[in-house]
């Protein structure tokens, strides 16, 4: 099946036929500087028109990376600080064009625009759920202060992991500052040794050590919180990001991708 776009933001397929408008931003950007092509997109789209500003943010973001794809985080950090409100389109898109560099662009929309770190989080955890601790823990990095945010936006696509998210978050004061990882840590742990989980799910436990993996394929989109995958190493699939196979995954990309401790509460890096 293909993939079709979930909620307000979907990242469009790149199709062989450019649009006039993509077609254009190309040739416009051709001849400019990789240093300079972050500042010339987000001018494209700080000048679109309001109605016009999501396709200009998608085409902008695609002429600009089709000209050098190793800039991709920065024309997102560029787009994020001065459009804010393009901060998710601008990551969406760039994501789909440079997987590869997913961590880094989380890392710059939500540097560049940290009160849309929730959104950011939550629209590319829908589009990449496999890389979904990678995607908080990216965005924790990129807006520190705003751990509570990112959190939540963590528990809005995974029921399962909501209310465990919540009860981390509450144990702390509430203007303490929260490190996305060491919350993430603690939740995913929780949430793995839930009987329907550890129970449900054995067999679909990845080991701890050795290289990260990405199993999950998404074959269809269904709703805002409710997607359609297959788990192409052990055969299994499910339909929400609340279904065991799901949880253990997530407790164990936590894992791989942790680094030094913070402690909750203390300041972010």
């Amino acid at each position: 099946m293909v993939a079709i776009g979930i909620g307000l933001f979907a990242v469009q397929p790149l199709y062989a036929a450019d649009s006039v408008q993509l077609a254009d931003f190309k040739v416009r950007l051709s001849d400019v500087s990789p240093i300079d092509l972050p500042l010339s997109a987000s001018t494209l789209v700080s000048e679109a028109s309001e109605k016009s500003r999501e396709s200009v943010t998608a085409d902008a973001v695609r002429a600009a990376i089709s000209t050098k794809s190793t800039v991709a985080p920065s024309i997102v950090g560029a787009i994020a600080h001065t459009t804010p409100s393009m901060a998710v389109r601008a990551a969406l898109t760039a994501a789909s064009m440079e997987r590869k560099q997913l961590r880094e662009i989380v890392k710059a929309a939500t540097a560049a625009a940290p009160s849309e770190a929730g959104k950011v989080v939550a629209a590319l955890i829908r589009a990449y759920p496999a890389k979904a601790a990678e995607i908080a823990i990216a965005a924790g990095k990129g807006a520190p202060a705003f751990g509570r945010e990112i959190l939540a936006a963590v528990g809005s696509v995974s029921p399962t992991l909501q209310p465990v998210i919540k009860k981390v978050l509450d144990s702390e004061g509430s203007d303490a500052v929260v490190s996305v990882q060491a919350a993430l840590s603690e939740s995913a742990m929780i949430a793995s040794q839930l009987p329907s989980v550890s129970k449900s799910s054995a067999a679909s436990v990845l080991p701890v050590t050795g290289a990260p993996s990405a199993p999950f394929e998404i074959i269809l989109n269904l709703t805002t919180d409710q997607i359609t995958w297959l788990d192409t190493e052990t055969g299994q699939s499910g339909n929400s990001l609340s279904d065991p196979s799901f949880i253990q995954d997530f407790f164990h990309s936590v894992i791989q991708n942790q680094e030094p401790v913070v402690t909750i509460g203390s300041p972010g890096r």
